[in-house]
């Protein structure tokens, strides 16, 4: 399968079970215990992705991160699959 036959897909669904399960559980940060529905859990995701798109972020780009691991870094790499852009995380440790 081609990758933006996958793409299209992940967005399909995505949307789906966002819309399906609204207020369920999606996610849940064992560090913190904060939890996100999947409607929050869309909301912030589309809010990351305007983050990006105002800083520039657009078809075929590459988006750097350096958080470390958690709910914005998922979220993160949520948006730029949703919106179809690349996701490189760097790591915030040296070897």
């Amino acid at each position: 399968m081609s990758p933006m036959i996958l793409l299209q897909n992940f967005q399909a669904d995505f949307r789906s079970i966002t819309c399906e399960r609204r207020e369920s559980i999606a996610l849940k940060d064992s560090l913190s215990d904060k939890t996100l529905t999947y409607k929050e859990l869309n909301c912030f995701v589309d809010a990351l992705a305007a983050r990006l798109a105002s800083e520039g972020a657009g078809s075929r780009s590459i988006v750097a991160s350096f958080l470390p691991d958690g709910l914005t870094s998922l979220g993160l790499f949520l948006a730029c699959f949703k919106y179809g852009w690349d996701y490189m995380p760097m790591s915030t440790q040296s070897s």
